[in-house]
């Protein structure tokens, strides 16, 4: 990114470049501003939401009194489970252990552990154990503690996970014992101030996970106002999140995650009988749900695979959620329920919502960028988003020509995934295009993104167009844009055709235009269950690396291929499973200097079917 900023402050002599990089400075210095300054932001809200809240009077929630009569944990487990790894603990454990990683410490306080202890251990936990530790952290921690352990989205999932936990262990949600309906009910009407609106289009996923907190906080309270207020935030700013039925962030992680929550929403109208609410989260469930299901891919073995694309979420891994689907909430409750989150609730009725599990061989989504191709066993998935427009919230990353490839359910490509949410070193290694299949011009992306907010709309600029054509038992695909033309080189249209038949995978890439400039390729591959893997940056592929799925240039000598495993300088031949997590992975590298206009192919062949 120093590469393209360099760019942009080289071109900020223009009057539009520096007219944008003055709005966007100006609205970074205030947004920071007022986040430190004013904990209040409901003259963010729409007039409507206004007006609702003030039905919602914060009581004195000093004068709450805990019940400081813990139970012995004579049983239960002795861990807690955190965005990576376990927190283990004796009698109780430490809430202020001093967890240095952001998404470490506040998962430790948003009590998503609760629904772990439910679904990881062997003996699930029961619901003395949870209110014990739940009371033992209120006691120690306050009401609101200081710091990050009480921003809104983090007070958010404490009263979503409680009340859940509550349902689970004890079938109703009206289970919670008074002191600590009193707590949740407080928790609901202090976040009711502090709802994550932000000016513009820059409202995220964090909005409906606060009104899902309202919603869960009035209905096991019996507060009827929040419910109102929840209701009326989902109704202003659902409609702008989801479009075709995707979560508008560009992450297959965050979709299934974003769909969870209101499947929750949806279990718990129908049970309170929130005919409103219930009306509302229908008229989106089923298509967030055929969404998910676009992401899927089924293995031999009746499993499935996610593709981790965009950013990985820290409050929940891929793994526990991939099985949404065999949740009873979405099929009989006689079948097998799957693992991870599609255990919980075992004792729900199926939730009354229809919709299409079924692929198509074409499956096309222009508005959200997302492009599916079911063929001769190859599954194919890309994300091909205009960089053009205002910014919006995103968890997307450089990935415009990438896609992920799979043969008969077992993986050709893969999109290695982010390992966390910095923004340099190894966390921002995943958000470039170099961790994606694509290639990249003098080391600069194909197209930069619309969550790129604080890079000027002018600069990043660009079109795209992603065509289909079936013809003689092959299918091509083309990726067009002109998004490398912001370099000012004279880069040209870059055209990436896929054409797939049954045996092999040929990509082309051409690219228009005039000038001499280093041209890198990448591609990604899993290593399976090859042990004791050698580390490092090898001009030859070592022996021990015997894959069946080869990529090669096609008559291209100029192109020197490197292969990277588990490498650190440069990063590369790494992919990350789930926030925080690591393992080693193959990056097969390209480069070469030529000059414009250019044509290069690769070909994915010697495939065992």
């Amino acid at each position: 990114m120093r590469s393209e900023w360099q760019k942009i402050l080289k071109l900020s002599y223009k009057p539009r470049i520096f007219w944008e990089l003055l709005i966007i400075a100006n609205g970074t210095i205030l947004r920071r501003f007022c986040n430190i300054f004013f904990t209040n932001r409901t003259t963010l809200y729409p007039i409507n939401v206004q007006k609702l809240l003030k039905n919602c009077a914060l009581s004195n929630y000093k004068s709450l009194k805990i019940n400081d009569d813990l139970f012995n944990l004579k049983k239960g487990p002795r861990r807690l489970k955190i965005a990576t790894g376990w927190l283990n603990f004796d009698k109780l454990p430490n809430w202020h252990t001093n967890l240095l990683e952001f998404e470490q410490y506040v998962s430790l306080h948003r009590w998503n552990w609760l629904l772990r202890s439910l679904t990881d251990e062997i003996e699930p936990a029961n619901f003395e154990w949870g209110i014990s530790l739940v009371r033992s952290w209120v006691l120690t921690m306050g009401f609101r503690p200081k710091g990050e352990a009480s921003e809104s989205y983090t007070t958010g999932e404490r009263i979503s996970n409680l009340c859940l936990f509550a349902r689970s262990t004890n079938g109703i949600w009206t289970s919670l014992p008074n002191d600590l309906s009193n707590f949740v009910r407080e928790m609901g009407l202090d976040l009711a101030r502090r709802i994550e609106y932000n000016p513009g289009k820059l409202n995220g996923n964090h909005i409906i996970n606060n009104a899902r907190a309202l919603l869960f906080a009035g209905h096991c309270t019996n507060t009827s106002e929040l419910v109102v207020v929840g209701r009326a935030i989902i109704t202003d700013r659902l409609k702008m999140l989801v479009k075709d039925g995707f979560l508008i962030e560009g992450s297959s992680h965050y979709q299934l995650l974003f769909t969870r929550w209101l499947l929750e929403i949806a279990l718990l109208a129908e049970e309170r009988n929130d005919q409103k609410t219930t009306v509302l989260i229908y008229s989106f469930l089923p298509y967030l749900l055929e969404s998910c299901n676009f992401f899927l891919v089924k293995k031999k073995n009746d499993n499935y695979l996610i593709p981790t694309l965009g950013d990985i979420s820290p409050d929940a891994e891929p793994d526990w959620l991939k099985d949404l689907f065999s949740s009873p909430m979405l099929c009989s409750i006689n079948k097998n329920h799957g693992k991870g989150w599609a255990n919980l609730f075992s004792n729900a009725q199926q939730l009354p919502i229809k919709f299409n599990n079924k692929q198509k061989k074409w499956n096309a989504f222009p508005k959200t960028g997302w492009f599916r191709l079911n063929f001769f066993g190859w599954v194919a998935i890309w994300h091909a988003e205009t960089s053009s427009g205002k910014a919006i919230p995103s968890h997307s990353h450089h990935d415009v020509c990438s896609l992920v490839l799979f043969l008969n359910g077992r993986e050709i490509l893969i999109d290695p995934g982010r390992y966390n949410y910095n923004n340099k070193g190894f966390g921002y290694y995943g958000y470039t295009a170099n961790s994606h299949n694509t290639l990249t011009i003098d080391g600069l992306p194909p197209m930069l993104s619309r969550g790129d907010r604080f890079i000027p709309a002018h600069y990043r600029q660009a079109d795209c167009s992603v065509t289909h054509q079936f013809k003689n038992q092959k299918v091509l695909i083309k990726i067009s844009h002109n998004g490398f033309s912001r370099l000012g080189k004279g880069i040209g249209l870059h055209t990436r055709t896929f054409t797939f038949s049954e045996k092999d995978l040929l990509i082309e890439d051409q690219i228009e235009g005039k000038g001499c400039f280093l041209i890198e390729t990448y591609f990604h591959q899993n290593l399976g269950n090859i042990k004791n893997i050698p580390h490092g940056l090898f001009q030859v592929l070592p022996k021990k690396i015997n894959l069946f799925d080869k990529v090669t240039s096609e008559n291209h000598p100029e192109l020197k291929p490197q292969y990277l495993i588990a490498n650190e300088q440069p990063f590369g031949g790494w992919r990350c499973p789930s926030y925080g997590v690591r393992e080693p992975a193959l990056t097969t590298a390209f480069s070469g200097k030529t000059k414009l206009p250019v044509s290069y192919t690769y070909r994915i062949t010697n495939l065992k079917v």
